[in-house]
Order: structure tokens, then sequence, then C-alpha cells
């Protein structure tokens, strides 16, 4: 894949549809996955994008500030990965060669495929989950693509496509929560 140039309107499909639905409106998730897809591409491509890597770290941080309106308390339940997140957002964003980058995305990615996988993909992103036994990475390397060739962020050329193809990443699922007036939902 050498040679593309993902930029952060590539990973959306454009549609004719007059108006996009609800959740996928009001979807700040959307700029966190155009980064995340920004930096994997360059990592792939033995490339550092230190700027992608910048707008991932503030991304990741309005996203997690405030929960999505149809599950107020999914920050909460996923606390533990948002902390994780974070700091590996954080770490890729100070990393200043190849190596630091690709370990800090490693830690990055399997919390951050966790938390995309929990609240799912907004409309027009069609994303799966990588690994690559090799990598010296959380879980055997994961990572978020596009469906189709392993584009291993952790090897990069040396070894683009090693890499398995686990499953593809959920849409927002469809839940409603009801508030019985004592506090509890259901």
């Amino acid at each position: 894949m050498e040679g593309m140039d993902h930029g952060p309107m590539d990973h959306a499909a454009t549609s004719s549809e007059p108006m996009p639905s609800a959740a996928s409106a009001e979807a700040p998730i959307r700029p966190v996955l155009d980064a995340y897809l920004a930096v994997h591409d360059a990592l792939a491509a033995d490339r550092l994008a230190p700027d992608a890597a910048d707008a991932l770290a503030e991304a990741v941080d309005a996203w997690t500030a405030t929960p999505p309106a149809d599950d107020p308390h999914v920050w909460h339940r996923q606390a533990d990965a948002v902390a994780a997140v974070r700091q590996s957002a954080d770490a890729l964003a100070e990393a200043d060669d190849l190596d630091a980058a690709r370990a800090a995305f490693g830690a990055l990615s399997v919390p951050f495929a966790a938390l995309v996988e929990a609240v799912g993909v907004p409309d027009g992103y069609d994303l799966a989950r990588f690994t690559c036994g090799m990598a010296h990475a959380p879980d055997g390397g994961v990572w978020l693509q596009p469906p189709g060739d392993a584009q291993n962020p952790y090897f990069g050329q040396a070894m683009a496509m090693c890499g398995t193809r686990d499953e593809s990443v959920p849409s927002p699922p469809e839940t409603e929560t009801h508030h019985d007036g004592m506090g509890t939902h259901r």
C-alpha cells in the first residue's frame, strides 16, 4: 500500500443520503478515528505523524470528556481503558522516533480497540481488528484499520502484510436507556 495517503476523509464514505443519523451526526469519535488511522497509515509506511499524533491526543480527551447521550455511564464502565488510551495517546504525541511511536501505538491500540468496540463505529467507517503475533506489543500487536490486506504498523514496510484480521468492529448498538425516576437505568 506504499504511496497511499489516507487523509481524514478517506476513511469516511461519502453518501447521497440527505441527513446522517443522529448517532453519526453527534459522533465525536470521528476525529479520534481519523487521527488514529492517519497515525496507523504513517507507521505502516515507516513514517512518524506528529501532527496526527497530537490531534489524536486532543481528540481522545474531547471524545472521552463527555459520554454519549444514549449511554451516560460508558466512560465510567471503561475507566481503565480511558486512562490507558489517554496516557498512550500522550506518549505517542511525544514520540520522536519510530520505535517509541510504535511502542506507544501498541500500548494505545488494545484499550482503544476496546473503547471503539464498546461504542461502535459511526456510519461511513468500516473497520476491522488485526493482530500481529510477532509484534512486541500487548495482546500480540492489536490495531484497527479498514478491512482488506493487513497494513502492519509495528513492522512497516519490512513486514507490511504480516497480520491476521480478527473481526469487524461493530456499529453503535441500538440501545435505549430508560430512567425509572429513582435513579435506576434499564
